[in-house]
């Protein structure tokens, strides 16, 4: 990392922005899956919608993770961050039209850190790696 191009720093920022949506995905995985109250996508639903639920969003969180992993496949992990962001959309979008007030709120968050985490590591593939010289 060179501290003085500020590429490391934006290593950084991505870095944070992805931490922050996979920690999202699990938490929200989780609720979802041990049945938690707390379900951001609809009002009362039942426990196998909820539980399937839980289940895609990790596997979401694992198909944005490995290719840290294996080195390869940020494009993919781009395009997954951007679904997800998309469906989540859709689905505010269909919910405020339903005229409920509180879940386009809520579902704006993690869309949000999709399209930030997509964005920041679609800049990252943009920059291009300095050659170090020796």
């Amino acid at each position: 990392m060179v501290a003085n191009d500020g590429l490391g720093v934006y290593e950084i920022v991505v870095a944070f922005a992805h931490i922050a949506f996979v920690l999202f995905l699990l938490g929200s995985a989780f609720a979802n899956i041990f049945r938690f109250p707390w379900f951001l996508y609809a009002n009362d639903p039942k426990p196998a919608v909820q539980r399937v639920t839980g289940m895609g969003e990790l596997v979401i969180a694992g198909a944005v993770s490995l290719p840290y992993f294996w080195g390869e496949g940020s494009v993919f992990m781009i395009a997954v961050a951007l679904a997800y962001a998309g469906v989540i959309a859709l689905t505010g979008f269909w919910r405020w039209k339903r005229r409920h007030v509180f879940r386009p709120a809520n579902l704006l968050t993690p869309a949000l850190l999709a399209l930030t985490f997509a964005a920041v590591k679609a800049g990252e593939l943009a920059v291009p790696v300095p050659e170090v010289q020796a």
